[in-house]
């Protein structure tokens, strides 16, 4: 994360802490996870079940599709039917 990123991610929590917004992303690292835990902004990751990793106990081998901390709610999307996977568009 660079600089300029912090402080822009910094300030999209500021702004939905002020107006009272719930943040919504992928549910992997988006440089934004550290500034809502800060400032208490309720943020919610979706993601379809077959692109993510789900996290493991070692944080120093983390996967770039991992689900991250930080998050309220995560909403998984997949069906039980193994014929249908859901991915990004």
């Amino acid at each position: 994360m660079t600089l300029r990123a912090g402080k822009t991610m910094g300030g999209v929590a500021r702004a939905a802490y002020n107006t009272g917004a719930v943040l919504i992303d992928s549910g992997m690292a988006s440089c934004v996870e550290k500034f809502c835990i800060r400032k208490g902004v309720q943020l919610v990751g979706i993601c379809p079940e077959a692109q993510i990793t789900y996290p493991k106990l070692s944080e120093h081998h983390r996967k770039p599709n991992e689900l991250t901390n930080g998050h309220t709610h995560f909403i998984i999307i997949g069906k039980e039917d193994a014929k249908v996977a859901y991915n990004w568009g």
